[in-house]
């Protein structure tokens, strides 16, 4: 039986990958943004693409971890009672949406 330090470990895994998601998607979206209003001979508009691609591939490994995190954690939730394992599942539910 894993012990509660691994079950805290895990849940901090899933929430961070799902909190970094969160994050590089909204730099994305502002990124494109940012863009869009900016002019192709401005001085700044070849470093915003290169942050734009780089936060683009942060995205797309956030994306990627979720669905193994998740499963991790599943692993061992089963192990604990419920009152133990209530964040970890509650946090297994959100990212449902992740892996589909």
């Amino acid at each position: 039986m894993a012990d509660v330090k691994d079950l805290k470990i895990k849940t901090g895994v899933l929430k961070r990958a799902m909190k970094e998601h969160s994050m590089y998607e909204k730099e994305v979206k502002d990124l494109k943004e940012k863009l869009a209003s900016m002019d192709a001979s401005h001085d700044r508009f070849g470093q915003t693409m290169q942050t734009l691609e780089e936060s683009k591939a942060m995205l797309l490994d956030s994306v990627n971890r979720i669905p193994d995190a998740k499963e991790s954690l599943e692993l061992i939730v089963n192990q604990y009672d419920k009152e133990l394992a209530k964040e970890a599942n509650e946090l297994i539910q959100q990212a449902e949406e992740f892996c589909s």
